[in-house]
């Protein structure tokens, strides 16, 4: 199947099998996952143990080759829907090049840097590809009847590249230049959200609207605390973003402590880490196979 790599250690080195993907994630996870392998190499078990991880959006892709794979496969969300999938790092841990991300650590600095500074726009700001999911513009299309509450946009990527090195596009706007908004809303795409975590970084109380798809780090996210919950099909939205404007105390409250929350648990150092438990974990699986 596509949009999958293969992992294996045999004797002392770490071999790859890549399958194909979209766009350069494939090549972020081998990084991210040699990386890894690097860093914690002494307390990594021995053994001929293998692993697959999945850079597809949609988990429920794999549920029906997973009994026929022999070994763990991990994905970068997991559903309650897809028992025994754990979640693997998500590729722009490395980098999200065609998006504009050339370096996790990087983009989340330049993120930090502009959150210090009070947001100019009092609305809520969204911008994305309604294409890839029904809500999406559906929520797109409510919000023009609310342009005092949020600017939410719809645009197309290209096969051009711009200036930039990312991936042109009918409107850009960059994760930092969110900041300049005093709310931010995320919603999922064909699968899950991998902006969660960059919004998350500025300062802004970020607007979920829930789904069922988490990545690894989310464990510990509470609803009110470090993020705002939205109904999955998103009625009531733009009655918690009134609700917020009116209560801006809260709003500032709720980014401040989800930033916080990032800071603690959404990071490279983590990320790696998270990679090294599930190598234990692929060769826990293997010993209890063979």
């Amino acid at each position: 199947m596509r949009s999958l790599v293969v992992f294996r250690r045999a004797a002392d080195r770490l071999d790859v099998e890549d399958h194909g993907g979209f766009q350069s994630r494939n090549a972020s996870v081998i990084q991210l996952t040699q990386t890894a392998f690097a860093v914690h190499r002494r307390i990594m078990p021995e053994g001929d143990w293998a692993f697959g991880v999945f850079t597809g959006d949609d988990i429920f892709r794999i549920a029906d080759v997973l009994p026929n794979l022999g070994f763990p496969v991990f994905a970068f969300a997991r559903s309650k829907r897809v028992p025994g999938v754990h979640s693997f790092p998500c590729f722009s841990f490395h980098a999200w090049v065609e998006a504009g991300i050339r370096n996790y650590q990087d983009s989340v600095h330049t993120i930090l840097m502009a959150s210090a500074t009070a947001p100019s726009e009092p609305r809520c700001f969204w911008i994305g590809n309604t294409a890839t999911h029904p809500l999406r513009e559906v929520i797109y299309t409510n919000a023009q009847a609310h342009p005092d509450l949020a600017d939410f946009r719809s645009m197309r990527w290209r096969d051009a590249i711009s200036e930039e090195g990312r991936l042109a596009a009918s409107d850009y706007v960059s994760l930092p230049d969110h900041c300049a908004y005093a709310m931010l809303l995320d919603i999922r795409g064909a699968g899950y959200s991998g902006r969660r975590k960059f919004l998350l970084h500025s300062g802004r109380p970020v607007l979920v609207v829930d789904g069922e798809y988490n990545e690894y780090w989310a464990e510990g996210l509470m609803p009110w605390v470090h993020y705002v919950p939205i109904a999955p099909d998103g009625q009531g939205l733009f009655e918690v973003i009134a609700h917020l404007a009116r209560h801006p105390h809260l709003a500032e409250r709720i980014g401040r402590q989800g930033q916080q929350y990032a800071l603690d648990h959404v990071h490279l150092a983590g990320a790696l880490k998270r990679i090294a438990v599930l190598i234990d974990y692929a060769a826990a699986a293997r010993t209890c196979r063979a």
